[in-house]
């Protein structure tokens, strides 16, 4: 390292902004990641006509650039999409990729969630719905009946077929640490079903993806 380009505080105050982006009221909502605090900036450029020499109105390149997770990054990733059909935001075409490849790579990388992220996902919902997301008595009771669901054997009606961010925040909401295994959508769990929560503080899910 040469010197230092941005002071912490400045890297920290600019770390904030792109983290907006990404929430519900930024332009890139769609790049967000379940479980993990995503910051970034969207981009929409206009091409150069090669006929005209001038900006097309017609050919656009729609990029997402972001890191996560943001208290510690692990990976920057950029997505650029050229000449996009139909809407050309990047924040709409790009951040959805982002999101995807983003989720692939932090589980394949190991990188466990932030349960205090999908907490207040949990509550934001909850408010929504009028359902408290506190850890209750819940945590007393078996987690649920085993399901006769053939396609994913084993699996709790809960869990089965939902996806990571689903069982993130159902998990928390019972007070559980998730250990995400695999991507896709969720086919087996241990503890079983059934499994009385009393004295259980993690449980693991395994996820397939969709056929």
């Amino acid at each position: 390292m040469i010197r230092r380009v941005l002071s912490q505080e400045t890297a920290r105050k600019v770390s904030g902004i792109l983290e907006g982006v990404v929430s519900k009221k930024g332009t890139a909502e769609k790049a967000a990641i379940p479980g993990f605090r995503v910051a970034g900036k969207t981009g929409t450029a206009k091409k150069i006509d090669e006929q005209t020499g001038k900006y097309s109105n017609r050919k656009h390149v729609s990029i997402f650039v972001g890191f996560v997770p943001v208290n510690d990054p692990k990976m920057v990733i950029l997505v650029a999409i050229d000449e996009p059909k139909g809407v050309t935001y990047g924040g709409l075409i790009a951040g959805p990729v982002f999101s995807e490849v983003g989720k692939w790579a932090l589980n394949n990388m190991h990188v466990q969630p932030d349960l205090e992220v999908a907490s207040m996902d949990t509550a934001r919902e909850a408010r929504v719905d009028n359902v408290p997301a506190t850890r209750s008595n819940v945590v007393r009771k078996p987690i649920i009946e085993e399901t006769a669901d053939t396609e994913s054997p084993g699996a709790s009606r809960i869990f089965s077929g939902q996806t990571i961010r689903q069982v993130l925040q159902k998990g928390n909401s019972l007070g559980l640490a998730v250990v995400i295994d695999g991507t896709g959508k969720a086919v087996m769990q241990s503890p079983d079903p059934g499994t009385p929560l009393e004295g259980i503080t993690s449980i693991r899910v395994t996820f397939r993806p969709a056929v």
